[in-house]
């Protein structure tokens, strides 16, 4: 792989030509069901919830070591403050950056990477020639599981090179792992196993640091703030064992450098009583739209799955007559843009098993007319696939 050559920034660009084409052609941009900023109608249904602490003056560097806040946000990410420490860094992406170098100072010889999965991770390992495993996690009647017995079996070659890069919840569907998932997952962390956990998308309350946190093997990375869609003000944690602290105090210097004032903002959010009500109202705002879709899809009788129990802004579609496959056909999307006026996101491009059928992200936050509209279109189109 060349360093240009990255796959899923390519299907990216490729839906933009698309989107643009499709604008050229009728005058109107088609309708975005899978992009991860809300719609104005969201924005302005819950700006009245959200308020922001006032930011600080420009001029200081601004570093975690400095903030004096880590063992709070420690403790609102419930792990156990005596044993564990946190670095604070821009953004999910660096914090992935971090941990994947943390993975490779404890000599880990590669990463098994559960999918689907947030892309970066792939090309982190690249860069610091710690090779990935990927195994799909399966799904059944509407809800997500582990792999189990294939996971037994990667470990059991090489027990104590191999580290899990586990994604809670499950990557842009809001579906969290189940408890006997988490008691499996804490079974091998007591046989000695590392497992870093990406909630970036976790909502507060469901992070599996809570009941993992207790282990010296377990790195947990958080970006509260992405969990309810807010894009623009926000900032990273990684939560490791205490004796971790200068090997990512230093390399942060490295590979993350100083915090803005929008995160450090965003970590006073994070603590102060605001963020919790805020979160309150978007998990309402966007179950309600969750509600909607589901209905659309049952009242009309429609061939798509939805999954079961999620919980957030981003939930996937699946078209299970149609294969997964078409998610990379150029052609195939070129055609649904064209006859929905909808663009889309297809699971594929985020470690979807093409198995699984055709699958597509929908953001919830951009719940409003225009959404619903799309997305009724949309499946309509699919369904008609033969």
């Amino acid at each position: 792989m060349s360093p240009s050559e990255i796959y899923e920034l390519e299907g990216l660009s490729f839906l933009e030509d698309l989107a643009n084409e499709y604008e050229r052609q009728n005058g109107l941009a088609p309708f975005d069901l899978s992009h991860w900023d809300p719609s104005d109608h969201t924005v302005n249904a819950l700006l009245k919830d959200l308020r922001l602490p006032c930011p600080l003056v420009a001029t200081p560097y601004i570093y975690s070591y400095y903030t004096g806040l880590q063992q709070q946000i420690i403790q609102r990410l419930g792990f156990p403050p005596a044993t564990r420490d946190c670095l604070f860094v821009q953004a999910g992406t660096n914090a992935m950056l971090l941990a994947i170098w943390w993975l490779k100072s404890l000599n880990m010889t590669r990463i098994m990477i559960l999918c689907p999965a947030y892309f970066p991770v792939f090309y982190d390992s690249e860069i610091m020639d710690l090779p990935h495993v990927s195994l799909f996690m399966r799904r059944d009647r509407g809800r997500w599981q582990l792999p189990r017995k294939e996971i037994m079996s990667v470990i059991r070659e090489a027990p104590a090179g191999t580290a899990v890069w586990v994604t809670n919840p499950v990557y842009c569907t809001g579906n969290y792992l189940s408890e006997s998932d988490v008691r499996f997952l804490d079974l091998l962390l007591s046989d000695g196993v590392t497992i870093v956990g990406d909630e970036c998308l976790s909502i507060n309350g469901h992070e599996l640091g809570r009941r993992l946190g207790h282990s010296e093997r377990f790195l947990g990375i958080y970006s509260p703030h992405k969990s309810v869609s807010i894009n623009a003000v926000k900032f990273a944690a990684i939560v490791f064992d205490a004796k971790y602290e200068e090997f990512f105090d230093s390399w942060a210097d490295v590979l993350a450098g100083s915090l803005s004032a929008s995160s450090y903002t965003a970590i006073l959010h994070f603590l102060g009583d605001n963020f919790s009500q805020f979160q309150a109202a978007f998990l309402r705002h966007t179950s309600t739209a969750r509600e909607n879709v589901v209905r659309i899809i049952r009242d009309r009788g429609i061939p798509v799955e939805t999954d079961e129990d999620s919980l957030g802004h981003f939930m996937t579609c699946y078209a299970p007559r149609v294969h997964g496959d078409k998610g990379s056909d150029k052609e195939f999307l070129r055609e649904l843009v064209s006859n929905t006026g909808a663009i889309l996101i297809p699971g594929v491009r985020n470690h979807f098993s093409p198995d699984l059928g055709f699958s597509f992200r929908i953001n919830l936050a951009r719940e409003c007319p225009q959404f619903y509209a799309a997305f009724h279109r949309t499946i309509e189109y699919l369904a008609g696939i033969t």
